[in-house]
């Protein structure tokens, strides 16, 4: 195990790749990425990799997660005033956008890629149940989630 500000590094380098840039300037945001880290660490058998890809997994997941409570709460996702010197715009995943502009691409993107989004975030379902539902497997559906989120992002950097 490491220490508590290791896992708050790893959480910022995650983040800082796949995250919102208002992420980085939200400790709630960073202590909630590296629990999910920790709790990688606390799960993690061997099966699956290297504890470092584990770690990255559980990292984005709880990104995700992150992401998904801005969206439900139609909070801004943008860049807040005073925000960190370190991080340089071009490092920036998202920033000056509204969650309401998110959601006005979501609803004008090709349905197979708008419905597995929607049931993902909105609906909560697993990635089995959506694969269930619209006939592929679940490391598919997280194919497509994880196409369709890097999409967005590029849209909005």
């Amino acid at each position: 195990m490491l220490d508590l500000s290791e896992y708050l590094k790893i959480a910022r380098k995650i983040i800082k790749k796949h995250g919102f840039c208002r992420m980085l300037d939200d400790e709630d945001a960073i202590s909630y990425v590296a629990t999910y880290i920790m709790k990688a660490d606390a799960r993690y058998n061997g099966k699956f990799g290297t504890i470092e890809g584990f770690r990255f997994m559980w990292g984005k997941y709880a990104i995700k997660n992150w992401i998904n409570r801005f969206i439900k709460n139609k909070k801004y996702v943008n860049m807040p005033e005073g925000a960190s010197e370190n991080v340089k715009s071009s490092e920036c995943v998202m920033t000056n956008i509204t969650t309401n502009e998110i959601l006005e691409y979501i609803d004008k993107m090709p349905p197979e890629k708008r419905d597995i989004i929607k049931m993902y975030f909105f609906d909560r379902m697993t990635l089995r149940e959506i694969g269930d539902k619209v006939g592929v497997t679940g490391e598919r559906v997280r194919q497509r989630i994880d196409a369709t989120l890097s999409h967005i992002k590029e849209k909005f950097a």
